[in-house]
């Protein structure tokens, strides 16, 4: 039995004895439809007819907003490039298996942590209050400088009409517009309770209790480049086992690069399985197994 089997067996078994799931999200969940990860992603701003390379991360900053050339070289074509990027792939076959799985575990039984912004989670269904989107969504926009602005409070942020990826201007106050995603370089992101308020009462909820319960952490396509939620997961590993005891969480590292699937914390090696395939083909599995007796 090699490595990844191994794995996807003690999956199964984690998985049909949990009490709840947490799911953590990362850029290799969405590239299973197609999408670019930080890595992979490319944009090549127009300056004055010559084309500069940028990577995401030089791209990503609101500051490009704030003048009229960083707005129509930079700001204005990198996040209509993602909009229609993120529309157009939509929500891949795994959500909807991913929520198949889930639902199983009733009400309040499981949450999703993702660093994602195209929003997909929520277009494929999953109930708004399980879903933390850590980042933002392109899919809402805020003034970009709201602490000016006479929006305030649930009214600062508005969605994004369909047909239209990019507002130029703040439905408020009329000054420049920007997405609700937390960018590099960023103090200007209005925080909502859907970017991890929620999240935490939940998992507060988790780990409340004496022993006997049980935990799983999905992560899915979660690398290094921007380790938040790699480290989010194993804290919460960390955490439900001083509170339930030895054991009662485990965490599986699901991502197709070998270098991402290893244990960050030594200390947690017996507590995290690495499972170098796609999130898809080890939902698939789960999906397939799931309630279904293990050869012995």
């Amino acid at each position: 039995m090699d490595r990844a089997e191994a794995g996807l067996r003690t999956l199964q078994r984690c998985f049909e004895a949990a009490d709840a799931v947490l799911v953590t999200a990362g850029a290799g969940w969405s590239a299973c439809g197609g999408l670019p990860t930080y890595k992979d992603s490319s944009f090549y701003a127009d300056n004055a007819g010559v084309r500069e390379p940028l990577d995401y991360m030089e791209a990503c900053r609101p500051h490009w907003a704030l003048t009229e050339q960083g707005k129509s070289a930079v700001f204005k074509p990198f996040w209509t490039k993602c909009v229609q990027a993120y529309r157009s792939v939509g929500p891949h076959p795994g959500y909807a298996v991913l929520q198949r799985l889930l639902r199983g575990k009733g009400d309040g039984g499981y949450f999703v942590y993702t660093s994602n912004v195209d929003g997909h989670f929520l277009q494929a269904g999953f109930d708004r209050s399980a879903v933390a989107e850590v980042h933002g969504s392109v899919e809402e926009w805020q003034c970009c400088r709201p602490n000016q602005c006479s929006g305030a409070g649930s009214d600062a942020l508005w969605r994004l009409p369909d047909g239209v990826d990019f507002v130029d201007a703040c439905v408020h106050c009329g000054g420049a517009a920007r997405p609700h995603v937390v960018m590099f370089a960023d103090d200007d992101c209005v925080s909502t309770p859907f970017m991890g308020r929620d999240y935490q009462a939940w998992e507060d909820a988790m780990e409340a209790g004496g022993e006997g319960k049980r935990l799983v952490v999905l992560e899915f396509g979660c690398g290094k480049r921007v380790p938040a939620l790699r480290d989010e997961g194993e804290l919460v590993v960390r955490d439900f086992n001083a509170a339930h005891g030895a054991a009662s969480a485990t965490l599986f590292r699901v991502n197709t690069a070998a270098e991402d699937c290893h244990v960050d914390d030594e200390g947690l090696s017996d507590s995290v399985v690495p499972i170098c395939l796609s999130p898809l083909d080890v939902l698939d599995h789960l999906d397939r197994h799931s309630a279904a007796p293990l050869p012995g």
